[in-house]
C-alpha cells in the first residue's frame, strides 16, 4: 500500500444535483461510505460534501488516492438564489432522480442547462463533445433514478435493479435504491475513474506523474475506517472512506 501523504491527494468535485426530494442525499451517502443512511435524512440547506477515498493503481503496481467531493446541493426554491455558489470547480455532474415520480427528461434537461449556464468546470470536453451532451454540460454526467425499490415488486428481482441502464424515462441512467443500498458500483466507479483520468491524465495539463490506467476501490460495503482528524481541511469531519459536512457560502469561499 501507499504511504501517499493525505495533504498529497488529488481532488475531483462533482457535483450532485437534481429535484427535491429525489435522495440526492442518500445517494451520495451511499457512494461515499458504501452504507445506506440510517433514520430520516433532513432536507439539505446549502450544500452538503461527502468525500470518498478513490485509489488508482498503475501497471506497475504503484497506487495514488485520490478524493472524490460529492457536493450534494439543497434543490428548494428558497436557495436557488444560493446555488450557483457552490457551481464552481466542476469536474462531473450525477443527476438523481425519483424513479416513481416521472417527468425525468424535463427535470434533468433543467438541471443540466442551470449548471451548464452558471457553473465553472474543469477538465472540460471538446467543444463537440459537450453539445452533445445532456443540458450541453461541458462535463461527464452519470444519471441515477433512485427509490427503484418503489417499482412493482413483479418488475425486477431485487438483484436486478440496478443492472445496466434505464431507457424508459428517456435519458440513460442506472437504477439505484439509497434506502436498500442498491447501487452499480462497478459503474459509478468507472465513471470517477473517467474524471480522474481527465483531471490528472490529460496531456493539456501540466502533472505527469500521476498514473496512466485505473483500477477503481469497490465501495465500502460493510464497515467505515476509524475517523481521523484533519489540519482543518475543508471546514468538515475527515474521514478516510467519507466527509460529511455542511457548508454555506461563506464557508465555501475557504475551499
Amino acid at each position: 500500500m501507499s504511504s501517499q501523504n493525505p495533504d498529497s491527494f488529488g481532488k475531483i468535485r462533482v457535483l450532485v444535483a437534481g429535484n427535491s426530494g429525489s435522495g440526492k442525499t442518500s445517494v451520495s451517502h451511499l457512494i461515499a461510505t458504501g452504507r445506506k443512511p440510517r433514520g430520516d435524512v433532513a432536507p439539505t440547506v446549502g450544500c452538503q460534501v461527502h468525500v470518498r477515498l478513490y485509489e488508482f493503481e498503475e501497471p506497475s503496481g504503484a497506487r495514488h488516492k485520490y478524493f472524490v467531493e460529492l457536493w450534494d446541493v439543497g434543490a428548494h426554491r428558497r436557495y436557488e438564489p444560493l446555488r450557483k455558489t457552490f457551481y464552481g470547480k466542476i469536474n462531473g455532474v450525477i443527476l438523481v432522480h425519483d424513479i416513481a415520480g416521472g417527468g425525468a427528461p424535463a427535470a434533468l434537461q433543467r438541471w443540466a442547462m442551470e449548471i451548464a449556464d452558471q457553473g465553472t468546470f474543469s477538465a472540460e470536453l471538446a467543444p463537440e463533445a459537450a453539445a452533445d451532451n445532456l443540458g450541453a454540460l461541458p462535463v461527464p454526467v452519470l444519471v441515477l433514478y433512485n427509490k427503484a425499490d418503489k417499482l412493482q415488486r413483479t418488475a425486477a428481482p431485487a438483484g436486478d435493479l440496478t443492472s445496466g441502464p434505464d431507457l424508459q424515462h428517456g435519458v440513460a441512467g442506472l437504477r439505484v435504491s439509497a434506502l436498500r443500498g442498491d447501487i452499480d458500483a462497478a459503474a459509478v466507479d468507472s465513471f470517477f475513474s473517467d474524471l480522474v483520468k481527465r483531471r490528472y491524465h490529460s496531456g493539456k495539463l501540466q502533472d505527469t506523474s500521476a498514473p496512466r490506467e485505473t483500477r477503481p476501490t469497490p465501495l465500502p460495503r460493510h464497515h467505515m475506517a476509524p475517523r481521523h482528524s484533519s489540519s482543518n481541511r475543508d471546514s468538515a469531519d475527515f474521514d478516510i472512506r467519507g466527509i460529511e459536512g455542511r457548508l454555506d457560502a461563506s464557508s465555501y469561499m475557504k475551499l
